[in-house]
């Protein structure tokens, strides 16, 4: 979300002024205490600038502690961003300033993170190298929760590359975010599972596993993390043909994307209702979503992906695609 709530220029405000008034300790931590506020409504930008004005108060100061969990934080907003090349230069600062001081779960958490970024990179050999050396720091740190998401994350990475035991690695998780009571923690381990389920062909699994999910979304109040929900159960459900189902969970996704702005969310769940429709022989409705899908991957400068719907446009309204002149 690129909207400042008034709530998120109070506490950029108070970080300046600790800035400012030289109270380093207190701007970084501030910082660092209001990533979950960020996180949650999507407030990138403010995230990004809070982090940068600590991080430039910091300086010089020797707070090496402080300075890794900063750049933990920018890492981790580059990721959001799509902005892989700053968020590995981040990581690897981060991850070198937390083994001069010692810091174990700090050092498993930088190396899960960018292990994250191998992943979407596509390098998955390099993604589980770096989860397996993450879960090592977070076992012997004593973090069950990171330990929790780091047994996912080599599942499902295990699940892609085609490893027998993919599936033992995301129950392990699962049952350490259940048994800690980690409610928020068992939803996004139960979404990951059910692309685990949907893979191995059992549907109704991968459905439940979301339905569960999605229950401890809305019950926690976590709306994004819900979409994203939303948004897997409606694909499920495209697939299925089951419109009246994912007419609902790709609307509802795509509303929170909209609110969030997230285009990019955004724009895929239009195309997908817009398929559907189309499938279905519904002109009208498959028009508008393709369209709508369209005009939010030309603005978030995405030209294939405009091109390729557009084409599928083109098809439900019957007209030829240009010839050569």
């Amino acid at each position: 979300m690129f909207t400042t709530t008034p709530a998120a220029w109070t506490l950029l405000r108070a970080i300046q002024l600790a800035a400012d008034w030289g109270l380093t300790e207190q701007a970084w931590e501030l910082a660092i205490a209001a990533v979950p506020y960020y996180d949650h409504r999507s407030l990138y930008q403010d995230w990004n600038r809070s982090h940068h004005i600590a991080l430039e108060a910091i300086s010089g100061a020797g707070n090496t502690r402080g300075a890794a969990a900063l750049l933990q934080g920018l890492g981790q907003v580059h990721i959001y961003l799509d902005e892989m090349d700053e968020a590995q230069q981040d990581l690897n600062r981060c991850l070198e300033l937390y083994r001069e001081v010692g810091d174990r779960r700090g050092e498993g958490l930088a190396l899960a993170s960018l292990a994250t970024v191998h992943r979407v990179r596509g390098d998955l050999d390099m993604a589980l190298t770096r989860d397996k050396d993450a879960l090592v720091h977070l076992v012997a740190a004593g973090h069950r929760q990171g330990e929790a998401q780091i047994r996912t994350a080599i599942g499902i990475i295990g699940f892609e590359q085609g490893a027998d035991d993919a599936g033992r690695w995301i129950e392990d998780g699962l049952r350490i975010a259940r048994r800690l009571g980690d409610r928020h923690r068992q939803a996004v381990i139960l979404r990951t599972f059910s692309r685990y389920h949907q893979g191995t062909g059992d549907t109704p699994a991968a459905l439940r596993d979301l339905i569960e999910a999605l229950t401890i979304f809305n019950e926690i109040s976590d709306e994004r993390c819900g979409a994203y929900t939303d948004q897997r159960l409606g694909v499920i459900y495209a697939e299925l043909g089951d419109r009246v189902r994912a007419d609902s969970a790709l609307q509802r996704a795509a509303h929170v994307f909209r609110l969030n702005g997230d285009r990019s969310n955004e724009a895929a769940c239009w195309q997908r209702l817009g398929e559907l429709e189309s499938q279905l022989d519904d002109t009208a409705a498959a028009r508008l979503h393709l369209g709508l899908a369209v005009e939010l991957w030309r603005a978030i400068d995405l030209p294939e992906r405009a091109e390729s719907v557009q084409a599928a446009l083109d098809a439900v309204t019957g007209r030829p695609k240009p010839g050569p002149e």
